[in-house]
């Protein structure tokens, strides 16, 4: 197994972890779900015409009204900045969510008194998740099918963690133990363990070094507290991080909460509350990276503030965010503050 699979299957652990602040579980084991099965390689998904391996399943319980619960299919690629992911790895992704989605099971099962019961039925949704983001074909063809892309290019408080993945080499792993069918599974499972809090990891395929690098992931893990999902004007999805959760302070009398926003060039874009500033106990900066469409518009306006200004106001007027708000999972929406963004074209202008 080559160290860009591993590295993929790290990037993807970690994104489970980072979903399980969102309120997703993750799916380790079929658990008696007949359409789940454990394969050689780890978990596999039934579909219309075979089963498909699934190394990131995770499941959300909460759904919304006439909406079967949602299931999640994982998929991450942990390429070099200038590596961009292409259409194929996105057809790929379409191809599988299309022949799982299509597999009514229609058959019943027999319960333990014997009678006929419908096995449970899902929502499948895909979502890829790129350290370099995508070619505009990838774009074009994943809106199309409804596979959500989410980019951490330009997120620097996930850089760290980027970076941790990206040095992994031969040498965190033991002795001809990388070319093994099964290596991956096995430091997946070792990263899951160690992110999930167990000291005495036992791996079979990582060194003593491997499993240092796999903890000091978790440690940078660990110096993210916020982890939500919004959707940019409701078009655009992203995954937003923080150094603290936010407060619900802020939502006791409203699910809307007014922000600015503040990026340059696409570097590094983040909300922050309009009230008070880095320091205060109540303040918080969700980072997040731009979509691609919007990342270009922005870079094509150079250093005209006003023009900026102007974008922000046109394509960050609100978030939808989704996540764990004081113990509670709660859909709140972020605002763009008029009043903030006139006063700042009319400072530049």
């Amino acid at each position: 197994m080559s160290i860009q699979s591993i590295r993929a299957a790290l990037l993807e652990e970690v994104i489970l972890h980072l979903l399980g602040k969102l309120g997703y579980s993750t799916i380790e084991s079929p658990s008696g779900d007949p359409q789940l099965r454990s394969g050689g390689a780890g978990l596999e998904l039934q579909g219309r015409g075979g089963w498909h391996q699934m190394d990131a399943l995770a499941s959300l319980d909460a759904s919304p009204p006439f909406v079967y619960p949602l299931r999640l299919i994982v998929e991450a690629k942990c390429y070099r900045d200038r590596s961009t992911i292409g259409v194929e790895v996105v057809r790929n992704i379409v191809g599988v969510l299309k022949d799982i989605s299509e597999n009514c099971v229609s058959h019943s099962l027999d319960n333990f008194e014997g009678q006929l019961i419908q096995p449970a039925r899902f929502n499948y949704v895909a979502a890829l998740f790129s350290t370099s983001g995508f070619t505009k074909p990838a774009i074009r063809y994943a809106v199309a099918h409804q596979v959500f892309l989410i980019q951490y290019k330009r997120v620097h408080l996930f850089k760290p963690v980027i970076d941790a993945i990206r040095s992994l080499n031969k040498q965190h792993f033991k002795a001809k133990m990388l070319a093994g069918a099964k290596s991956t599974l096995r430091a997946r499972s070792c990263a899951r363990s160690i992110f999930s809090g167990d000291d005495d990891p036992q791996s079979e395929v990582l060194s003593i070094r491997g499993q240092e690098l796999i903890s000091t992931i978790a440690e940078l893990l660990s110096k993210i507290g916020g982890s939500y999902f919004g959707m940019l004007q409701g078009r655009w999805p992203i995954h937003l991080l923080s150094r603290k959760p936010i407060p619900e302070c802020h939502f006791e009398t409203s699910d809307t909460l007014e922000c600015r926003v503040y990026g340059l060039h696409g570097n590094r874009w983040s909300f922050v509350p309009l009230i008070g500033s880095d320091g205060d106990p109540d303040w918080f900066r969700l980072e997040f990276d731009l979509p691609l469409e919007i990342a270009s518009m922005i870079r094509d306006l150079g250093d005209d503030r006003v023009a900026i200004a102007g974008a922000k106001k046109s394509h960050f007027s609100y978030i939808a965010l989704t996540g764990i708000i004081g113990g509670v999972r709660r859909q709140v929406k972020l605002t763009l503050n008029e009043e903030w963004i006139e006063n700042y074209i009319q400072r530049y202008s």
